[in-house]
């Protein structure tokens, strides 16, 4: 795959994606779920994500796309939140990381509420009691060093994929 880069063809959820989880093709995934959708609409479609401090906020707007775009419905979203490896998780981001997050899980969880949702409200609140329960900022060199070595040995760029985090590099 190449160099992942925000363009009008990969919207940012896709390129972080495609990012967290190398050789994705997402649009690979959305033609899939349109043929899924297309054929087999007797079938439950369940999103499970799991939650870390790369792709917090491209899942608040994933849920939002796909929920407006395709008619999910918003209880069909299930997340856990990542724990390990621990230099990867949302308890690793310093303060103000932390705090910008807060806010996008607080109005993700407004517009939730707003379309009838309880349980995943509750689940983005797991998410943020985890965050802010302790300091593991610590670790962010781990995070550094790790990061640094995958997008060298892929030819990528955490920090194009995720420029709100360029000062975690």
């Amino acid at each position: 795959f190449p160099n992942v880069v925000v363009g009008a063809s990969l919207d940012a959820h896709g390129a972080v994606a495609e990012y967290v989880r190398h050789g994705t093709n997402w649009s690979e995934i959305e033609n899939n779920y349109e043929q899924f959708r297309n054929t087999c609409s007797n079938v439950k479609f369940l999103v499970c994500s799991t939650v870390g401090l790369m792709n917090v906020t491209s899942l608040i707007e994933l849920q939002k796309l796909w929920h407006q775009r395709w008619g999910i419905d918003i209880d069909n979203f299930e997340i856990n939140v990542l724990i390990t490896p621990s230099f990867m998780s949302l308890r690793v981001l310093p303060e103000h990381h932390k705090q910008r997050i807060k806010q996008r899980i607080l109005q993700h969880q407004d517009w939730l509420r707003s379309v009838g949702s309880k349980e995943l409200v509750q689940s983005w609140q797991n998410v943020l009691s985890y965050m802010i329960s302790k300091d593991d900022s610590h670790l962010l060199e781990q995070f550094r060093k790790n990061t640094q070595r995958l997008d060298q040995h892929r030819k990528e760029s955490f920090a194009t994929v995720l420029p709100e985090y360029h000062d975690l590099i």
